[in-house]
This record gives structure tokens, C-alpha cells and sequence, in this order.
């Protein structure tokens, strides 16, 4: 296994870390409190029982269908990188680190806890869901500049 594999690896399990604490922070503190941070933006406490964005899905299709994409998603990777990028391999630890950390809460809690809200109209979401769009981001750019110079 290469340096650029175990950052991945690294990453992973560093955002994984992060996203539970926060998450264990937020049912104990927000429990019946909100925390205003600035203009609207806040710390409110809610439980996403559906698959991503809230969407009704539930139960056990909820799982084989998150894990359907998480297996995909690493075959992907697998097959598609080149590892030797620490823009991709820091990106694709931080999507496995949000999804270990979301799909843990969903096996071993049945719903993921989402507490951070930028706009009162805003969905509320978690640090696994920052985490997967900023890797996801990082793919995404990696991937238009590495073809745009060929």
C-alpha cells in the first residue's frame, strides 16, 4: 500500500472520529437548547430518521441502499484513481469518514443526528454531510483539472 492510500485511510478514520464527538456533543448539549452563532446561523438539534436530505427511505432498504452507493463508491475509486494525489486521497477519506460516520449512527441508532443550520429556511445537517461534500468538491476539482491538462 502506498503513502497516498494511507492517507486516505487516515483521513478516513480522523473524520469518522470528529463526526461521532460532534455528534455525541450535540445530543447532550442541544438536547433542549439551541446555540445562536451568528445571524441566523445556529446549532439545532434534530434526528434524520430518511436517507439523505430527510427523504422518506427507512428501515432496511435505508441500509442496503446507502451501502449499495458506499460499495460503488469505493469500487470507483478503486478502479479510477491513480493514487498518487494527495488532493483525491485526502478528498476520497474525507467522503469513506463522513459515510463510516453517518452509516454507523444509522445501523447502531437508526437515524443520523444532524445539528448545524446556516439559514432558518436551510436543511440541518452534520460534519459527516460538510465532510463528503468538500471531499466530493475535491474529486470534482481534481478530476476537471487532471483532464483539462491532457
Amino acid at each position: 500500500m502506498n503513502f497516498y492510500k494511507y492517507t486516505t485511510l487516515f483521513t478516513a478514520l480522523f473524520v469518522s472520529i470528529i463526526d461521532i464527538t460532534s455528534k455525541n456533543w450535540a445530543q447532550h448539549t442541544l438536547e433542549n437548547n439551541d446555540i445562536l452563532l451568528f445571524g441566523s446561523a445556529q446549532f439545532t438539534l434534530k434526528y434524520n430518521h430518511g436517507i439523505a436530505f430527510s427523504l422518506p427511505l427507512t428501515g432496511t432498504l435505508q441500509i442496503i441502499v446507502t451501502l449499495f452507493f458506499l460499495c460503488y463508491f469505493l469500487y470507483w475509486i478503486h478502479t479510477q484513481f491513480q493514487w498518487k494525489y494527495a488532493l483525491t486521497s485526502i478528498g476520497s477519506g474525507m467522503v469513506f469518514g463522513g459515510a463510516i460516520g453517518n452509516m454507523t449512527e444509522r445501523v447502531t441508532e437508526q437515524g443520523v443526528t444532524d445539528f448545524i443550520q446556516v439559514t432558518s429556511w436551510s436543511p440541518v445537517f452534520n460534519l459527516a454531510d460538510s465532510f463528503i461534500f468538500i471531499g466530493v468538491c475535491c474529486i470534482l476539482f481534481f478530476e476537471w483539472k487532471y483532464n483539462t491538462q491532457q
